[in-house]
């Protein structure tokens, strides 16, 4: 940030946009603090932020060349999300995978409750603007299926001339670890669709687990169209009111010394003149905002075997009658309670386990395996 300069006087300036007020806070030479408080204008809140300021300065007796920091808060996010008036979303996802955000975690408030309203986000993106797109990633990266990009083009156009999407959500499978499908993805929207916004899961929230990833990349593309247009006028309000920062991304190195600093300063000043046209080497510069992914391997465990505590024949709990199709009859069907059930045991269908929240049907043709950690494995008879 270039506004770090050594002058007489300096002014440190925060707003914070309410929705009656907008109050300001001003921090004088670290030694005085002044006070304004001006009504929020609803219908532009940038006007009252331009008054907030003006009178503020006013009080101070500065001129904004001496604002050295300037911090802003709003509820304009927040809003749009509690009205649900964000700009419409659409969300292309592998192809499989397009309920994920109303699927969830299938966590529920009330297990048993038939009436419940959905708990997943879903007014993000309702099912008809979620769409898979064909292309898939293995757990390395490596391109199991290439990006359709025929299908990008005609299901964003789709999404655009019948349900009105303003932005696009993309999160597909293990795109953290290889994003070549979701950048090649963005490039097809912007070249055919200039007028929308993009969103990418690899750069929003580059993490492992396939809702969290899909929620945070989707509310951020059901914001940032309204949340830009409003910075961006803020920004130029600023900037005619003499006061504008000049903040650009710089890439870091894993490790960090100072010369390493030394390396990002002067890419900062070097990134300036290509943006700015100008540059002054000679004056500090801020760090305002580090961000950095880290991932590390977990160790495999190693599970202790435990000697069967009973037999398979203890763990069986009588027959029940159930009809199977592959009979066309019903069938008297053995009962094992998984919980009696030994490890290494094995049983070939049809076979019914129960445990208290669940149960497990083995089908004919089947054969159920306990391996080593209590899991149940099904295998298919090969014929």
């Amino acid at each position: 940030m270039y506004n770090v300069k050594d002058r007489e006087a300096m002014l440190e300036i925060a707003i914070d946009v309410g929705g009656t007020f907008t109050d300001v806070v001003c921090l004088h030479d670290q030694q005085r603090l002044l006070l304004v408080k001006v009504p929020t204008t609803s219908d532009d809140l940038v006007q009252g932020v331009r008054q907030g300021v003006a009178r503020v300065l006013e009080l101070a007796e500065q001129p904004t060349t001496v604002v050295e920091r300037f911090i802003h808060s709003t509820t304009i996010a927040t809003n749009a999300i509690l009205e649900q008036k964000g700009a419409i979303t659409g969300v292309l996802m592998t192809a499989g995978f397009e309920d994920v955000l109303e699927i969830g975690r299938q966590k529920r408030s009330n297990m048993y409750d038939l009436f419940l309203d959905p708990e997943t986000p879903i007014f993000l993106a309702p099912r008809r603007q979620r769409v898979g797109i064909r292309e898939r990633l293995d757990a390395a990266g490596n391109i199991l299926q290439p990006l359709d990009e025929q299908q990008v083009v005609q299901t964003v156009a789709t999404l655009q001339q019948f349900y009105g999407v303003q932005s696009v959500a993309v999160c597909y499978l293990f795109s953290f670890i290889n994003p070549v499908h979701e950048i090649r993805t963005r490039e097809l929207i912007v070249q055919h669709f200039p007028d929308l916004t993009v969103s990418l899961s690899s750069e929003i929230d580059p993490v492992f687990r396939e809702y969290e990833r899909v929620c945070v990349t989707a509310f951020d593309a059901y914001l940032r169209p309204n949340v830009a247009v409003y910075m961006q006028r803020l920004a130029d309000a600023l900037s005619a009111m003499g006061i504008q920062s000049y903040e650009l991304e710089v890439p870091l190195p894993w490790v960090l010394d100072m010369t390493c600093v030394a390396q990002a300063v002067a890419a900062l000043h070097a990134a300036h003149q290509q943006v700015y046209g100008h540059c002054h080497p000679t004056h500090p510069v801020e760090f305002v905002n580090l961000r950095s992914v880290h991932s590390a391997p977990l160790p495999r465990p190693q599970l202790t075997v435990q000697a069967p505590s009973s037999s398979l024949q203890a763990a069986r709990k009588g027959t029940r009658l159930a009809y199977f199709d592959e009979y066309q009859a019903y069938r008297d069907t053995p009962i094992y309670r998984r919980d009696l059930s030994p490890l290494g045991a094995q049983f070939d269908g049809p076979a019914i386990v129960e445990q208290p929240d669940t149960t497990t049907v083995v089908y004919p043709g089947f054969t159920c395996r306990i391996d080593d950690a209590g899991n149940l494995l099904l295998t298919l008879f090969t014929r």
